[in-house]
């Protein structure tokens, strides 16, 4: 199946508003829904290999998120193409509807893009990356450098009070994680004679 294909059976729901005050201002349902098959679905993916520059980490904030970074393998590129097409889709629903999702009229698309938190984010030092919740507790994460393989589930676009900012936060549901191997205690300086 195509990137756009996928994208094409992407669902959104109407806005669940919250109470005036608090942090988010609504909810979007995102949903998968394959032409034919009755009910919505999750949309939910497998990550090929990635490597976690840091591992998992709860450092600014109660949740625990882990960074995967995109790395030049053919798979991974046709994995971070897949997301920024979803990151697109994400854009044209709340552009076209940006008034109930929103609160904003008229704007152009650029200017709906600039308050949208991508899934596929770029960083000048460490380069193009996924960042991922992670919802198990009481289990090992991975540490920094492993591979990891997940499986990452898309529930909704959250928006911010204000709609100043919205975004897709994919969650992890399963992972799998190889640790690298360290070559630390193999290494040895041995000074050159010429």
């Amino acid at each position: 199946m195509s990137c756009a294909d996928l994208c094409s059976k992407i669902d959104f729901s109407f806005p669940t508003t919250h109470a005036p005050g608090a942090v988010m201002k609504c909810m979007v349902n995102l949903s998968y829904a394959p032409k034919g098959v009755l009910g919505r679905d999750s949309l939910i993916l497998q990550t090929p290999p990635m490597i976690t520059p840091f591992g998992a980490s709860n450092k600014y904030s109660e949740k625990y998120k882990m960074k995967l970074n995109f790395t030049e393998q053919p798979l991974v590129g046709q994995f971070k193409a897949l997301l920024e097409r979803i990151d697109s889709t994400v854009v044209d629903h709340v552009f076209h509807n940006q008034t109930s999702i929103l609160g904003v009229t008229g704007k152009s698309r650029e200017i709906i893009a600039d308050k949208y938190h991508g899934l596929v984010r770029h960083h000048q030092k460490y380069g193009a990356s996924l960042q991922i919740e992670m919802i198990q507790r009481g289990v090992e994460f991975p540490p920094a450098h492993s591979r990891v393989v997940a499986i990452i589930k898309f529930d909704s676009i959250w928006v911010l009070a204000g709609g100043n900012s919205f975004g897709v936060s994919p969650i992890c549901v399963q992972f799998e994680f190889e640790e690298a191997e360290s070559i630390g205690s193999a290494l040895a300086i041995v000074p050159m004679q010429e």
